[in-house]
């Protein structure tokens, strides 16, 4: 099959976008405050997993989910889940800073952006939009695309991955295959695996995150890519969030912006 231009494949989004407005109907029963919520649960799930694997359990209350223990590279101590319990997030952020913060960096993620934590000694790390799309326009894809099922594909996953996030140790431990709600998304071609995403399903929404592609099939890798998701856990809304940089070209792909956030982060050093 001939690869698909850009422009082919964003026309074909458009043109699903003007007539689909039915299979959003459940998500228009929602307020936005819900619709951010739920995003916003479902990101402190997967990081409830991720930071479980490496002994960072976390706990979850009304104002937040939060670990008081150190966690993996490019996760959060803390992820808001209220848009109106301040205090008692921000008493939250003292207990952590108070726990972990003289030998280990902090990070919060603001889920409804209404936390100042200037005078607590973070600055933002980045700002960002919550997006969601209620079912995803399925399109072809030159490459296999696959869950991932076994310890020799998530390591090579994690591989891939890891080009461009790179860590330290090993993030994604074997475990997490074991979990219904996860899934590591991959396509293939004859070198193997040259694109992939993790989807995380929880109450009324899968999460997408983790992403990484070659730039040239980008697009139709991810319009694909969510179609197979989207399959997999019963054409659930899938939720994301972007930093400004990806955001019209998440938006081009049919994903609706709900929402901003930020994520603070705080350096290791003296309380």
């Amino acid at each position: 099959m001939a690869p698909r231009s850009t422009e082919y494949v964003l026309a074909r989004v458009l043109e699903y976008t003007r007539v689909s407005g039915a299979l959003r109907a459940r998500l228009q029963t929602m307020t936005q405050a819900d619709r951010v919520f739920r995003a916003a649960r479902n990101n402190a799930a997967w990081c409830h997993v991720v930071c479980g694997m490496h002994h960072a359990n976390g706990q979850f209350s009304e104002a937040a989910w939060c670990t008081h223990n150190p966690v993996p590279a490019r996760y959060p101590n803390m992820v808001t889940l209220a848009n109106g319990a301040i205090d008692e997030q921000l008493r939250l952020v003292d207990e952590i800073v108070l726990a972990i913060g003289g030998q280990h960096a902090v990070a919060i993620k603001d889920s409804f952006l209404r936390l100042d934590l200037w005078s607590r000694g973070f600055t933002p790390l980045l700002d960002g939009q919550w997006c969601l799309l209620d079912k995803p326009p399925g399109l072809p894809f030159g490459s296999r695309i696959e869950f991932v099922s076994d310890v020799a594909g998530l390591s090579e996953w994690e591989q891939r991955w890891s080009i461009t996030n790179p860590s330290r140790s090993r993030v994604f431990k074997p475990e997490v295959l074991n979990n219904n709600d996860v899934s590591f998304v991959a396509a293939h071609d004859a070198g193997g695996i040259v694109a992939g995403l993790i989807a995380n399903r929880s109450t009324g929404v899968v999460g997408i995150s983790n992403v990484f592609a070659a730039p040239r099939p980008a697009t139709e890798f991810f319009l694909a890519a969510l179609a197979v998701v989207s399959s997999r856990y019963a054409d659930l809304p899938l939720a994301a969030y972007a930093r400004r940089a990806e955001l019209d070209f998440i938006v081009r792909l049919g994903f609706e912006v709900i929402g901003p956030l930020r994520v603070w982060v705080r350096p290791a050093g003296p309380i």
